[in-house]
């Protein structure tokens, strides 16, 4: 990692740590609506906040630091 990843904090490897782990949550919401009488609504609502979670790291707006500029 050189010093403008670790600045901005992203690297391809990151985003694909990231893609991995939003594609295991939206498995995880699947599976839990598909099984909702074995795990429950709150297994799936549990699955898909985490779901939201993961996505908005994916957003360059949830990045205060990313444009450079504190608002």
């Amino acid at each position: 990692m050189g010093p403008k990843e670790r600045v901005w904090g992203y690297t391809g490897a990151t985003g694909m740590v990231q893609g991995f782990s939003a594609g295991y949550f939206l498995w995880d919401v699947v599976m839990s609506a598909k099984h909702m009488d074995v795990l429950g609504p709150g297994s799936l609502m549990h699955a898909v906040s985490a779901l939201a979670v993961s996505l908005l790291g994916f957003v360059r707006a949830h990045h205060r630091w990313s444009t450079g500029k504190f608002r």
